[in-house]
């Protein structure tokens, strides 16, 4: 991330210095991003975070993990110049918890870029409650420099887009243990019109950053308890198959075995694997989950319906402006097919009515899974006659006055 971060800013015409305390891993960056500059670029390198003392804006990009990012804010705190940016690659963690680590909490924010970074185009601009309006307008500018589709968006765990993401994945979890395969999840949403369906994307992206997010938010360990299906201390319901894949060492593309089989580690083509059908048989046996039968339909209503109705609550939370917003995260970001005009423009097109309707019903059937209960901005929308998307925004703000 920190090597596609660097090409971004290099080809916008800025100049750069690359920090990475392992030399080894400097000397590869280096080479990498060399190669996809074809030549220097205006880019330096130096294993001493001192070497950021001068900069205008620096983007910190080391690995999810709160205390490994303090740290460094701590450190950047003391060593750039007072008026320095200082900004989180973060997909998701705090950042009013890492602008409480500086002097400069004002000058604190997220720049969540996206994989490849110097390829896609979106970027999620993240102001926390004590980010000063022109450091959001500054990292919104560059952004625009630098090419990205640029969204402002507000502080809460995942932004926007993982936020909304997480309900889609859980559904998916949640459908292997009541008898899917990932074979027929992938299937239904790139029918859909996704590139890759959730679990190749999973594998793509390795299976063991989420188990990392999931652990910072004390999801996996001894609070999780077996039930009929598992649910966490909470009286949720929480799926640890994530989690057991990687105790397995199955972590997707990178370890050549994930949700699919790979002819090798980094391989890239995707095959059935005889053993995780027998994994799942004896996962469901264990907890005395009977399988069904369960057809595309119910794949995309429960994944893509849960996802928007996360939306919907994050336009109730504030923390995106407007439904187009949104739209724009998630086919710039997370490649919503962009012949279905994003999420909220596919709810607006399928039916609020038809969506409130589909959401109840699967409610009802899985009370403990509270991402299926309808929102109440939904509510509001229907009972106020479905308006067109456009006008959403005064039933949004009308509905937040009342909260």
């Amino acid at each position: 991330m920190g090597r596609g971060i660097t090409v971004a800013l290099a080809r916008a015409g800025l100049s750069v210095v690359a920090v990475e305390t392992q030399e080894h891993q400097l000397d590869e960056a280096q080479r990498a991003v060399s190669r996809m500059l074809k030549g220097g670029g205006g880019v330096s390198y130096s294993a001493d975070l001192r070497a950021a003392a001068g900069a205008d804006l620096v983007v910190e990009a080391v690995f999810e993990d709160m205390a490994a990012k303090e740290e460094i804010f701590k450190q950047l705190s003391s060593v750039c110049k007072p008026g320095a940016l200082l900004a989180s690659n973060t997909s998701g963690l705090d950042i009013d918890r890492l602008a409480s680590c500086t002097l400069r909490p004002e000058r604190v924010l997220g720049m969540h870029f996206f994989a490849p970074a110097h390829v896609m185009r979106l970027l999620e601009v993240v102001s926390g409650p004590r980010t000063s309006p022109q450091t959001v307008a500054a990292a919104m500018q560059l952004g625009r420099r630098m090419g990205k589709v640029s969204v402002a968006v507000g502080n809460c765990p995942g932004f926007v887009g993982n936020r909304m993401l997480k309900p889609y994945l859980e559904q998916a979890y949640f459908l292997l243990e009541e008898g899917a395969s990932p074979e027929l999840v992938d299937a239904a949403l790139e029918e859909f019109g996704f590139p890759m369906g959730v679990f190749k994307m999973s594998d793509l992206s390795g299976l063991d950053i989420g188990w990392r997010v999931r652990k910072e938010e004390g999801l996996t360990g001894p609070g999780v308890t077996a039930g009929q299906p598992m649910r966490t201390r909470h009286g949720r319901r929480y799926s640890p198959l994530g989690d057991l894949m990687c105790e397995e060492g199955r972590y997707g593309q990178k370890s050549g075995r994930g949700w699919y089989l790979y002819d090798r580690p980094g391989g890239r083509v995707a095959r059935s694997d005889p053993w995780l059908r027998s994994f799942l048989e004896e996962y469901r046996a264990r907890h005395g989950l009977l399988a069904r039968r369960i057809d595309q339909q119910e794949v995309l209503e429960r994944c893509l319906y849960a996802l928007i109705n996360e939306g919907f609550r994050v336009l109730e939370d504030g923390v995106a402006a407007s439904p187009q917003n949104i739209d724009a995260i998630y086919v710039f970001g997370y490649g919503w097919p962009k012949h279905r005009g994003g999420p909220m423009f596919y709810a607006a097109q399928v039916g609020l009515a038809r969506v409130l309707e589909g959401l109840e019903k699967y409610h009802k059937a899985h009370p403990d899974s509270p991402h299926l209960q309808p929102c109440s901005l939904l509510r509001r929308l229907v009972a106020s006659g479905s308006p067109p998307i456009h006008e959403w925004s005064e039933v949004v703000k009308g509905h937040r006055s009342q909260l």
